[in-house]
């Protein structure tokens, strides 16, 4: 096994490994072990790392009892539980992610004290090798609804090819119900509006895809009352 080091920082940055006097306390940070789901890890040559909050019915969840999972084409890549960030006051999820060439990217959660799976998360990713998603600043968010609140609408959309390259053409399908007027919002990792679209009566939207590589935001509004969100990754 190895580690790789993202770092933000400019400047030269010196890696200090911890000694072994340590070894017990990254054991207990492992997220994986005993998982509900477990990844085939040893089939795929790359990973990418996910740092995400869960939310369920619009209620951000807390407790280490859910573990999130993610999936390509039904088969688990990745899965981690919920753990307390304390100086946040938050619980968050450190997924790896094991692939070997661009898939979509679906999230899958379990909770441990009820035995209840729940699948069709609202929002989906593309697998990029090397790529880390979300931070403890700003974590990826994926939304999921309860057996009784299913949302046909923010279930509806779907975007692709998605990782998309630089200016290619992106299909967006919207929901073929009587959806009125949608005003779709492309925003950058900055949060800054980069293009927005007013889209009316209508199934389907294309648009080139940002200049810049990045992970971007798709803000989706249905007359200025009803939200929901999808992720674009630009190579």
């Amino acid at each position: 096994m190895g580690l790789m080091f993202n770092s933000h920082n400019a400047n030269t940055v010196t890696l200090t490994y911890p000694s072994s006097a340590r070894e017990e306390v990254l054991k207990e940070n492992v997220t994986a072990k005993d998982n509900h789901w477990k990844p085939m890890m040893q089939s795929y040559p790359h990973n990418m790392t996910v740092i995400a909050v869960v939310e369920m019915d619009d209620q951000e969840l807390q407790g280490e009892r859910y573990e999130i999972a993610a999936f390509a084409n039904g088969e688990c890549r990745g899965s981690a539980r919920l753990m307390p960030v304390e100086a946040l006051n938050r619980y968050m999820a450190f997924l790896t992610i094991y692939g070997d060439k661009s898939a979509e990217l679906d999230f899958a959660l379990y909770n441990e004290e009820t035995g209840k799976e729940y699948f069709d998360s609202e929002e989906n990713l593309g697998f990029v090798a090397n790529a880390a998603v979300g931070d403890l600043k700003n974590p990826f968010g994926v939304s999921f609804r309860g057996a009784t609140g299913l949302d046909e609408w923010t279930n509806s959309f779907h975007v692709y090819p998605n990782p998309v390259e630089k200016g290619q053409i992106v299909n967006f399908d919207l929901p073929s119900m009587d959806h009125g007027e949608m005003l779709v919002e492309i925003i950058n990792a900055l949060g800054v509006v980069e293009a927005q679209f007013t889209v009316s009566q209508q199934n389907k939207l294309t648009f080139s895809a940002p200049a810049v590589t990045g992970i971007y935001t798709l803000r989706i509004t249905m007359e200025g009352k009803k939200t929901c969100f999808r992720k674009l990754i630009v190579r």
